[in-house]
Protein backbone atom coordinates (compact mmCIF):
# COMPACT_ATOMS: atom_id res chain seq x y z
CA UNK A 1 0.00 0.00 0.00
CA UNK A 2 1.54 3.57 -0.71
CA UNK A 3 -0.12 6.96 -0.48
CA UNK A 4 0.41 9.73 -3.48
CA UNK A 5 -0.97 13.12 -3.20
CA UNK A 6 -1.39 15.85 -5.26
CA UNK A 7 0.97 18.98 -4.28
CA UNK A 8 0.42 22.93 -4.45
CA UNK A 9 2.75 25.57 -2.57
CA UNK A 10 0.15 28.20 -2.94
CA UNK A 11 -1.46 29.28 0.56
CA UNK A 12 -4.68 28.36 1.46
CA UNK A 13 -6.55 31.51 1.02
CA UNK A 14 -5.89 31.25 -2.83
CA UNK A 15 -6.84 27.53 -2.58
CA UNK A 16 -10.63 28.32 -2.46
CA UNK A 17 -13.27 29.03 -4.96
CA UNK A 18 -13.47 32.42 -6.28
CA UNK A 19 -15.91 32.32 -9.24
CA UNK A 20 -19.39 30.27 -9.76
CA UNK A 21 -18.77 27.00 -10.52
CA UNK A 22 -20.09 24.88 -13.34
CA UNK A 23 -21.29 21.68 -10.65
CA UNK A 24 -22.65 19.62 -13.42
CA UNK A 25 -19.61 19.04 -15.87
CA UNK A 26 -17.20 19.15 -12.64
CA UNK A 27 -18.89 16.32 -11.14
CA UNK A 28 -18.07 14.54 -14.27
CA UNK A 29 -14.39 15.23 -13.12
CA UNK A 30 -14.81 12.30 -10.36
CA UNK A 31 -15.76 8.74 -9.67
CA UNK A 32 -19.12 8.05 -8.75
CA UNK A 33 -20.44 4.08 -7.42
CA UNK A 34 -23.99 2.99 -6.43
CA UNK A 35 -23.82 -0.40 -4.62
CA UNK A 36 -26.14 -3.24 -6.35
CA UNK A 37 -27.59 -5.82 -3.90
CA UNK A 38 -28.76 -8.74 -5.47
CA UNK A 39 -29.20 -7.74 -8.91
CA UNK A 40 -31.20 -4.54 -7.76
CA UNK A 41 -30.19 -0.71 -7.67
CA UNK A 42 -29.93 0.42 -3.65
CA UNK A 43 -29.89 4.02 -2.91
CA UNK A 44 -26.32 3.48 -1.18
CA UNK A 45 -23.76 5.45 -3.03
CA UNK A 46 -19.95 4.40 -2.31
CA UNK A 47 -16.88 6.50 -1.11
CA UNK A 48 -14.26 5.24 -3.98
CA UNK A 49 -11.30 5.52 -3.08
CA UNK A 50 -10.13 3.89 -6.27
CA UNK A 51 -11.04 0.85 -8.52
CA UNK A 52 -9.90 -1.58 -5.76
CA UNK A 53 -10.99 -0.44 -2.36
CA UNK A 54 -13.94 1.85 -1.13
CA UNK A 55 -16.50 2.95 1.66
CA UNK A 56 -20.32 2.59 1.76
CA UNK A 57 -22.63 2.58 4.98
CA UNK A 58 -22.79 -0.30 7.05
CA UNK A 59 -26.97 0.12 6.79
CA UNK A 60 -26.58 -0.91 3.03
CA UNK A 61 -25.44 -4.82 3.77
CA UNK A 62 -27.70 -7.40 4.77
CA UNK A 63 -27.18 -9.35 8.04
CA UNK A 64 -28.67 -12.59 9.47
CA UNK A 65 -30.43 -12.95 12.80
CA UNK A 66 -27.19 -13.35 14.78
CA UNK A 67 -25.88 -10.10 13.72
CA UNK A 68 -23.33 -11.50 11.55
CA UNK A 69 -22.83 -9.92 7.53
CA UNK A 70 -24.99 -12.28 5.09
CA UNK A 71 -22.54 -13.60 2.66
CA UNK A 72 -25.11 -15.10 0.59
CA UNK A 73 -26.15 -11.36 -0.75
CA UNK A 74 -24.55 -10.74 -4.15
CA UNK A 75 -22.90 -7.05 -4.31
CA UNK A 76 -21.45 -5.48 -6.86
CA UNK A 77 -20.46 -1.81 -7.67
CA UNK A 78 -21.17 -0.06 -10.81
CA UNK A 79 -19.16 3.01 -11.78
CA UNK A 80 -20.21 5.74 -13.87
CA UNK A 81 -17.90 7.35 -16.81
CA UNK A 82 -16.38 10.12 -14.84
CA UNK A 83 -12.35 10.62 -14.71
CA UNK A 84 -12.16 7.84 -17.46
CA UNK A 85 -15.21 8.67 -20.06
CA UNK A 86 -15.65 4.37 -19.13
CA UNK A 87 -18.35 2.80 -17.12
CA UNK A 88 -17.26 -0.26 -15.40
CA UNK A 89 -19.03 -3.08 -13.22
CA UNK A 90 -16.93 -3.80 -9.80
CA UNK A 91 -17.39 -7.34 -8.46
CA UNK A 92 -16.99 -7.12 -4.36
CA UNK A 93 -14.48 -9.40 -3.37
CA UNK A 94 -14.75 -8.69 0.45
CA UNK A 95 -16.44 -6.42 3.03
CA UNK A 96 -15.33 -5.73 6.58
CA UNK A 97 -18.29 -3.86 8.62
CA UNK A 98 -16.52 -1.84 11.36
CA UNK A 99 -16.09 -3.96 14.30
CA UNK A 100 -17.92 -1.17 16.63
CA UNK A 101 -20.19 -0.14 14.31
CA UNK A 102 -23.57 0.47 16.53
CA UNK A 103 -26.79 0.47 14.94
CA UNK A 104 -29.00 1.82 17.47
CA UNK A 105 -26.65 5.12 17.52
CA UNK A 106 -24.71 4.89 13.92
CA UNK A 107 -21.38 5.55 15.26
CA UNK A 108 -18.54 4.03 12.93
CA UNK A 109 -21.58 3.40 9.97
CA UNK A 110 -18.53 2.09 7.54
CA UNK A 111 -17.68 -0.84 6.04
CA UNK A 112 -14.90 -1.30 3.71
CA UNK A 113 -15.53 -3.04 0.04
CA UNK A 114 -12.75 -4.81 -1.65
CA UNK A 115 -13.00 -5.34 -5.53
CA UNK A 116 -11.81 -8.61 -7.43
CA UNK A 117 -9.96 -8.32 -10.17
CA UNK A 118 -8.04 -4.66 -11.27
CA UNK A 119 -10.45 -3.48 -14.19
CA UNK A 120 -9.56 0.13 -15.87
CA UNK A 121 -7.26 1.83 -13.16
CA UNK A 122 -8.30 5.24 -12.03
CA UNK A 123 -8.41 6.88 -8.17
CA UNK A 124 -10.55 9.98 -7.05
CA UNK A 125 -8.37 12.26 -4.62
CA UNK A 126 -9.75 12.90 -1.50
CA UNK A 127 -10.23 16.37 -0.39
CA UNK A 128 -8.66 16.63 3.28
CA UNK A 129 -8.47 19.32 5.86
CA UNK A 130 -11.42 21.09 5.94
CA UNK A 131 -11.20 24.06 8.52
CA UNK A 132 -8.15 25.27 6.22
CA UNK A 133 -8.58 24.19 2.65
CA UNK A 134 -12.12 23.46 1.75
CA UNK A 135 -14.63 25.79 -0.65
CA UNK A 136 -17.97 25.59 -1.71
CA UNK A 137 -19.62 22.04 -1.32
CA UNK A 138 -21.54 20.00 -3.28
CA UNK A 139 -24.19 17.00 -2.45
CA UNK A 140 -24.74 15.27 -5.25
CA UNK A 141 -27.08 11.57 -5.53
CA UNK A 142 -26.10 9.51 -8.61
CA UNK A 143 -28.63 7.17 -9.92
CA UNK A 144 -28.28 3.90 -12.62
CA UNK A 145 -31.32 3.31 -15.05
CA UNK A 146 -30.68 0.41 -16.46
CA UNK A 147 -27.62 -2.31 -15.23
CA UNK A 148 -27.36 -4.03 -18.82
CA UNK A 149 -26.70 -0.66 -20.76
CA UNK A 150 -25.14 0.82 -18.12
CA UNK A 151 -27.31 4.04 -18.39
CA UNK A 152 -27.00 6.76 -15.82
CA UNK A 153 -29.26 9.83 -14.89
CA UNK A 154 -27.33 13.36 -14.44
CA UNK A 155 -26.30 13.92 -11.31
CA UNK A 156 -28.69 15.67 -9.17
CA UNK A 157 -27.12 17.87 -6.64
CA UNK A 158 -27.27 20.67 -4.16
CA UNK A 159 -24.74 23.53 -3.97
CA UNK A 160 -23.68 25.06 -1.20
CA UNK A 161 -26.43 24.39 0.80
CA UNK A 162 -26.48 25.61 4.92
CA UNK A 163 -24.80 23.19 6.92
CA UNK A 164 -23.76 22.39 10.72
CA UNK A 165 -26.35 24.30 12.27
CA UNK A 166 -27.36 24.18 15.63
CA UNK A 167 -30.32 21.49 15.20
CA UNK A 168 -27.50 19.47 13.66
CA UNK A 169 -26.05 18.69 16.83
CA UNK A 170 -29.85 18.58 18.40
CA UNK A 171 -30.84 15.58 16.39
CA UNK A 172 -27.47 13.37 16.83
CA UNK A 173 -25.66 12.86 20.02
CA UNK A 174 -23.36 11.30 17.97
CA UNK A 175 -22.53 13.89 15.37
CA UNK A 176 -22.43 16.29 18.71
CA UNK A 177 -19.44 14.19 19.88
CA UNK A 178 -17.80 13.99 16.82
CA UNK A 179 -18.50 16.79 14.09
CA UNK A 180 -15.46 16.90 12.91
CA UNK A 181 -16.09 13.73 11.18
CA UNK A 182 -19.82 14.52 9.82
CA UNK A 183 -21.20 17.34 7.86
CA UNK A 184 -24.36 17.73 8.34
CA UNK A 185 -27.54 19.59 6.00
CA UNK A 186 -31.22 19.85 6.29
CA UNK A 187 -31.19 19.59 2.23
CA UNK A 188 -33.19 16.74 0.55
CA UNK A 189 -32.67 15.35 -3.31
CA UNK A 190 -35.91 15.26 -5.06
CA UNK A 191 -37.30 11.64 -5.88
CA UNK A 192 -35.90 9.41 -8.43
CA UNK A 193 -39.12 8.14 -9.31
CA UNK A 194 -42.21 6.44 -7.91
CA UNK A 195 -40.90 2.81 -9.39
CA UNK A 196 -38.30 3.55 -6.91
CA UNK A 197 -39.59 5.57 -3.96
CA UNK A 198 -41.94 8.52 -3.77
CA UNK A 199 -40.17 10.60 -1.20
CA UNK A 200 -37.40 12.52 -1.43
CA UNK A 201 -34.37 10.82 -0.49
CA UNK A 202 -30.92 12.65 1.06
CA UNK A 203 -28.02 12.41 -1.08
CA UNK A 204 -25.53 10.28 -1.78
CA UNK A 205 -22.01 11.88 -1.46
CA UNK A 206 -20.45 15.11 -0.53
CA UNK A 207 -17.69 16.89 -2.04
CA UNK A 208 -16.09 20.21 -1.65
CA UNK A 209 -13.82 22.59 -3.72
CA UNK A 210 -10.41 23.38 -3.65
CA UNK A 211 -8.38 25.52 -5.90
CA UNK A 212 -11.81 25.47 -8.53
CA UNK A 213 -11.23 21.69 -8.23
CA UNK A 214 -13.83 19.39 -7.13
CA UNK A 215 -12.94 16.85 -4.84
CA UNK A 216 -14.82 13.64 -3.19
CA UNK A 217 -14.84 13.88 0.36
CA UNK A 218 -17.64 12.28 2.36
CA UNK A 219 -20.64 9.83 1.68
CA UNK A 220 -24.33 9.58 3.18
CA UNK A 221 -24.19 8.04 6.70
CA UNK A 222 -27.78 7.93 8.46
CA UNK A 223 -30.55 10.80 8.90
CA UNK A 224 -32.32 12.31 12.00
CA UNK A 225 -36.09 13.29 11.68
CA UNK A 226 -38.73 14.24 13.72
CA UNK A 227 -42.44 13.03 12.65
CA UNK A 228 -43.86 9.49 11.00
CA UNK A 229 -40.44 7.78 10.01
CA UNK A 230 -42.35 4.62 8.13
CA UNK A 231 -41.55 2.49 5.63
CA UNK A 232 -41.99 5.56 3.45
CA UNK A 233 -38.90 7.10 3.79
CA UNK A 234 -38.42 10.98 4.28
CA UNK A 235 -42.30 11.62 3.19
CA UNK A 236 -44.26 12.52 6.13
CA UNK A 237 -41.39 13.49 8.62
CA UNK A 238 -41.47 17.49 9.94
CA UNK A 239 -37.76 18.00 10.32
CA UNK A 240 -34.61 16.15 8.65
CA UNK A 241 -31.35 16.78 9.01
CA UNK A 242 -29.11 14.24 6.88
CA UNK A 243 -25.06 13.49 8.17
CA UNK A 244 -22.33 12.65 5.48
CA UNK A 245 -19.34 11.01 6.89
CA UNK A 246 -16.11 12.20 5.83
CA UNK A 247 -13.29 10.47 4.34
CA UNK A 248 -10.36 12.31 5.50
CA UNK A 249 -10.03 10.45 8.88
CA UNK A 250 -10.89 7.03 7.32
CA UNK A 251 -8.08 7.04 4.56
CA UNK A 252 -5.69 5.02 7.02
CA UNK A 253 -8.06 2.85 8.36
CA UNK A 254 -9.75 1.70 5.36
CA UNK A 255 -6.30 1.25 2.84
CA UNK A 256 -3.96 -0.35 5.17
CA UNK A 257 -6.78 -3.51 4.18
CA UNK A 258 -5.41 -3.05 1.11
CA UNK A 259 -1.71 -4.40 -0.56
CA UNK A 260 0.21 -3.07 -3.30
CA UNK A 261 -2.71 -0.28 -3.91
CA UNK A 262 -1.90 3.32 -4.36
CA UNK A 263 -4.29 6.06 -2.74
CA UNK A 264 -4.60 10.00 -3.78
CA UNK A 265 -5.43 12.93 -1.52
CA UNK A 266 -5.24 16.60 -1.72
CA UNK A 267 -3.82 19.26 -0.76
CA UNK A 268 -0.74 18.15 0.25
CA UNK A 269 1.00 20.96 2.51
CA UNK A 270 2.87 20.90 5.84
CA UNK A 271 -0.55 21.27 8.26
CA UNK A 272 -2.47 18.91 5.69
CA UNK A 273 -2.15 14.75 6.11
CA UNK A 274 -4.52 12.31 6.67
CA UNK A 275 -4.57 11.20 10.11
CA UNK A 276 -2.79 7.66 10.53
CA UNK A 277 -5.14 5.72 12.42
CA UNK A 278 -5.34 2.27 11.35
CA UNK A 279 -8.18 1.34 14.14
CA UNK A 280 -10.16 4.40 13.36
CA UNK A 281 -13.19 4.70 15.64
CA UNK A 282 -15.83 7.37 16.50
CA UNK A 283 -16.54 8.36 20.07
CA UNK A 284 -19.95 6.40 20.53
CA UNK A 285 -22.32 8.56 22.60
CA UNK A 286 -23.62 4.83 23.91
CA UNK A 287 -27.60 5.67 24.50
CA UNK A 288 -30.07 6.41 22.01
CA UNK A 289 -31.58 9.93 20.65
CA UNK A 290 -34.59 10.60 22.13
CA UNK A 291 -37.81 9.17 21.61
CA UNK A 292 -38.88 11.71 19.83
CA UNK A 293 -36.15 11.28 17.37
CA UNK A 294 -35.79 8.67 14.95
CA UNK A 295 -32.30 7.63 12.85
CA UNK A 296 -32.80 6.41 9.81
CA UNK A 297 -30.30 5.44 6.77
CA UNK A 298 -29.48 2.23 4.97
CA UNK A 299 -31.81 2.04 0.97
CA UNK A 300 -34.45 3.71 0.86
CA UNK A 301 -35.37 2.76 -2.52
CA UNK A 302 -38.72 0.17 -1.89
CA UNK A 303 -38.27 -3.57 -2.28
CA UNK A 304 -34.81 -3.33 -2.67
CA UNK A 305 -32.62 -4.37 0.30
CA UNK A 306 -32.90 -3.11 4.07
CA UNK A 307 -34.18 0.29 5.34
CA UNK A 308 -33.19 0.99 8.55
CA UNK A 309 -34.15 3.12 11.31
CA UNK A 310 -33.94 3.06 15.21
CA UNK A 311 -37.10 4.35 16.40
CA UNK A 312 -39.64 3.88 14.06
CA UNK A 313 -40.89 0.08 12.65
CA UNK A 314 -39.96 -0.32 9.24
CA UNK A 315 -40.14 -3.70 6.86
CA UNK A 316 -37.49 -5.14 5.04
CA UNK A 317 -37.60 -6.76 1.66
CA UNK A 318 -35.78 -10.19 0.56
CA UNK A 319 -32.79 -10.13 -2.11
CA UNK A 320 -35.96 -11.84 -4.63
CA UNK A 321 -39.19 -9.41 -4.70
CA UNK A 322 -40.75 -12.42 -5.72
CA UNK A 323 -40.29 -14.18 -2.51
CA UNK A 324 -42.10 -14.03 0.57
CA UNK A 325 -38.94 -15.16 3.12
CA UNK A 326 -37.59 -11.59 4.54
CA UNK A 327 -34.31 -11.92 6.25
CA UNK A 328 -34.16 -8.60 8.34
CA UNK A 329 -31.74 -8.25 11.25
CA UNK A 330 -32.96 -8.76 14.96
CA UNK A 331 -32.59 -5.93 17.63
CA UNK A 332 -29.80 -6.54 20.29
CA UNK A 333 -30.63 -5.48 23.51
CA UNK A 334 -27.41 -3.32 24.02
CA UNK A 335 -27.82 -2.08 20.87
CA UNK A 336 -24.19 -2.34 20.00
CA UNK A 337 -24.35 -5.04 17.03
CA UNK A 338 -24.87 -5.05 13.60
CA UNK A 339 -28.60 -5.40 12.99
CA UNK A 340 -30.94 -3.36 11.44
CA UNK A 341 -34.59 -2.47 11.99
CA UNK A 342 -34.42 -1.87 15.87
CA UNK A 343 -35.97 0.65 18.51
CA UNK A 344 -34.30 3.07 20.06
CA UNK A 345 -37.23 2.98 22.71
CA UNK A 346 -38.63 0.01 25.38
CA UNK A 347 -42.19 0.58 23.67
CA UNK A 348 -41.12 0.77 19.91
CA UNK A 349 -42.36 -2.24 18.13
CA UNK A 350 -45.07 -2.41 16.13
CA UNK A 351 -46.66 -4.98 14.24
CA UNK A 352 -44.67 -4.65 11.26
CA UNK A 353 -41.38 -5.86 13.37
CA UNK A 354 -43.32 -8.78 15.02
CA UNK A 355 -44.27 -10.19 11.58
CA UNK A 356 -40.80 -10.05 10.68
CA UNK A 357 -39.81 -11.86 13.66
CA UNK A 358 -42.20 -14.67 13.49
CA UNK A 359 -40.99 -14.82 9.40
CA UNK A 360 -37.51 -14.79 10.71
CA UNK A 361 -38.49 -17.26 13.70
CA UNK A 362 -39.70 -19.56 11.18
CA UNK A 363 -37.22 -19.28 8.81
CA UNK A 364 -34.95 -19.68 11.78
CA UNK A 365 -36.73 -23.17 12.73
CA UNK A 366 -35.63 -24.30 9.45
CA UNK A 367 -32.46 -23.67 9.53
CA UNK A 368 -32.05 -25.43 12.39
CA UNK A 369 -33.99 -28.76 11.64
CA UNK A 370 -31.80 -29.06 8.04
CA UNK A 371 -28.52 -28.56 10.20
CA UNK A 372 -29.82 -31.05 12.94
CA UNK A 373 -30.73 -33.44 9.99
CA UNK A 374 -27.37 -32.59 7.99
CA UNK A 375 -25.53 -33.82 11.44
CA UNK A 376 -27.21 -36.71 12.04
CA UNK A 377 -26.50 -38.17 8.09
CA UNK A 378 -22.85 -37.32 8.83
CA UNK A 379 -22.32 -38.88 11.89
CA UNK A 380 -24.50 -42.30 10.24
CA UNK A 381 -22.73 -42.03 7.30
CA UNK A 382 -19.22 -41.74 9.11
CA UNK A 383 -20.17 -44.82 10.95
CA UNK A 384 -20.81 -47.06 8.51
CA UNK A 385 -17.56 -45.88 6.57
CA UNK A 386 -16.21 -46.90 9.95
CA UNK A 387 -17.89 -50.45 10.32
CA UNK A 388 -17.26 -51.16 6.48
CA UNK A 389 -13.27 -50.15 6.86
CA UNK A 390 -12.94 -52.47 9.88
CA UNK A 391 -14.84 -55.29 7.57
CA UNK A 392 -12.48 -54.93 5.47
CA UNK A 393 -9.48 -55.01 7.48
CA UNK A 394 -10.51 -57.96 9.28
CA UNK A 395 -10.82 -59.96 5.97
CA UNK A 396 -7.41 -59.52 4.63
CA UNK A 397 -6.04 -59.99 7.97
CA UNK A 398 -7.96 -63.52 8.19
CA UNK A 399 -7.09 -64.08 4.97
CA UNK A 400 -3.40 -63.51 5.05
CA UNK A 401 -3.13 -66.07 8.51
CA UNK A 402 -5.21 -68.44 6.99
CA UNK A 403 -2.71 -68.45 4.03
CA UNK A 404 0.52 -68.59 6.58
CA UNK A 405 -1.34 -72.02 8.12
CA UNK A 406 -1.18 -73.47 5.17
CA UNK A 407 1.18 -76.30 5.20
CA UNK A 408 2.20 -75.49 1.48
CA UNK A 409 2.67 -71.88 1.90
CA UNK A 410 5.02 -72.73 4.97
CA UNK A 411 6.72 -75.29 3.84
CA UNK A 412 7.16 -72.38 0.19
CA UNK A 413 7.93 -69.26 3.15
CA UNK A 414 10.52 -72.03 4.62
CA UNK A 415 12.34 -73.05 1.63
CA UNK A 416 12.40 -69.33 0.37
CA UNK A 417 14.30 -68.30 4.07
CA UNK A 418 16.65 -71.07 4.06
CA UNK A 419 17.82 -70.53 0.11
CA UNK A 420 18.61 -67.08 1.73
CA UNK A 421 20.06 -68.45 4.66
CA UNK A 422 22.37 -69.95 2.61
CA UNK A 423 23.12 -67.17 0.27
CA UNK A 424 24.17 -65.35 2.44
CA UNK A 425 26.55 -68.11 4.34
CA UNK A 426 27.99 -68.79 0.63
CA UNK A 427 28.75 -64.98 0.17
CA UNK A 428 29.99 -64.15 3.54
CA UNK A 429 32.28 -67.46 2.75
CA UNK A 430 33.64 -65.98 -0.76
CA UNK A 431 34.33 -62.61 1.25
CA UNK A 432 36.56 -63.91 3.86
CA UNK A 433 37.98 -66.33 1.00
CA UNK A 434 38.78 -62.97 -0.69
CA UNK A 435 39.89 -61.14 2.14
CA UNK A 436 42.90 -63.82 3.18
CA UNK A 437 44.33 -63.97 -0.63
CA UNK A 438 44.52 -60.62 -0.49
CA UNK A 439 46.89 -60.50 2.65
CA UNK A 440 48.66 -63.38 1.86
CA UNK A 441 49.63 -61.48 -1.23
CA UNK A 442 50.42 -58.82 0.25
CA UNK A 443 52.19 -60.48 3.20
CA UNK A 444 54.67 -62.54 -0.04
CA UNK A 445 55.17 -58.77 -1.81
CA UNK A 446 56.65 -57.27 1.05
CA UNK A 447 59.29 -60.42 1.93
CA UNK A 448 62.64 -59.79 0.25
CA UNK A 449 63.94 -61.37 -3.14
CA UNK A 450 65.95 -64.30 -2.50
CA UNK A 451 68.18 -64.99 -5.57
CA UNK A 452 69.54 -68.29 -7.49
CA UNK A 453 72.79 -68.46 -7.34
CA UNK A 454 73.50 -69.91 -10.79
CA UNK A 455 71.85 -67.03 -12.64
CA UNK A 456 73.49 -64.11 -13.71
CA UNK A 457 73.27 -61.12 -11.87
CA UNK A 458 71.81 -59.07 -15.08
CA UNK A 459 68.63 -61.88 -15.42
CA UNK A 460 67.92 -62.57 -11.99
CA UNK A 461 64.87 -64.32 -11.37
CA UNK A 462 63.36 -63.21 -7.68
CA UNK A 463 61.00 -65.90 -6.37
CA UNK A 464 56.78 -65.12 -7.00
CA UNK A 465 57.82 -62.36 -9.47
CA UNK A 466 59.58 -61.74 -12.30
CA UNK A 467 62.45 -59.03 -12.79
CA UNK A 468 63.60 -59.28 -16.17
CA UNK A 469 65.35 -56.36 -17.28
CA UNK A 470 66.63 -55.35 -20.41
Amino acid sequence: MSFQYAFSSADASSLRLRSTPDVKNDLKAVKKGVLVKNGKVTFCELGLFTNVLAIVSADCLDYTNNQKLDTSSDYAVYVDDGIDGKFDKLSVGNITVHPKFNSTTKANNIAVVQFEGMGINWYNAIGITRETYWGDMVYSRSNITDLDSMTWEDPVYSYNPQSGDSICDSMSGLYNANSYDFTCIEDTAVSPGSELTPCNTPYGTAYTYINSTLYLVGFYSYSSVTGDAGDDGLCNVKTVRNYYTMLSDWIVSATIQQQNATFYWYPMTVDSLPVYAPNYTLKDPGTPDPKTISLIGGDFYKDQGTFTSTSAALTASASDSNSSDNDSSQSGEDGSGLETGESSSADGSSDSISDANDTNSSRSSSQKRAIIIGVIFAFVGGVLIAVGLFYLFRQWNKTRKLSIEDPVVRATMEHMEESETNSRNDFNQIQNQAAFDVLLYTQQAEQPPVYDDDVPMRNHSVKGKSTDKK
